[in-house]
């Protein structure tokens, strides 16, 4: 009697936990179980991620070039026009 009692709670246990919801799993608005990702789609959606991201960087890179270049132009331009108004200050 000892061994039967243990051993039914043990094979309730078994059912209950085999009837659950496994909680890691999404249940979305109507009471379905979305399919879980394999790891093929998880890896694309990274690597989607990882291309924006990526692109994200190159395009402050460029901007940050384009702002240098165009800060350096502004410099010769205004030392350009500082020499046309000296040179036209001393006809």
């Amino acid at each position: 009697m000892r061994i039967l009692i243990p051993l039914i709670f043990i094979t309730f246990s078994a059912a209950t936990r085999a009837e659950t919801h496994n909680m890691e799993e999404p249940i979305n608005i109507n009471g379905q179980y979305q399919k879980r990702a394999t790891p093929a789609e998880r890896l694309k959606l990274q690597r989607k991620m990882l291309e924006a991201r990526n692109e994200a960087l190159v395009r402050k890179q460029i901007e940050t070039l384009r702002l240098r270049q165009e800060i350096e132009l502004m410099k010769k331009m205004k030392k350009a026009f500082a020499q046309n108004l000296e040179n036209l200050e001393n006809m």
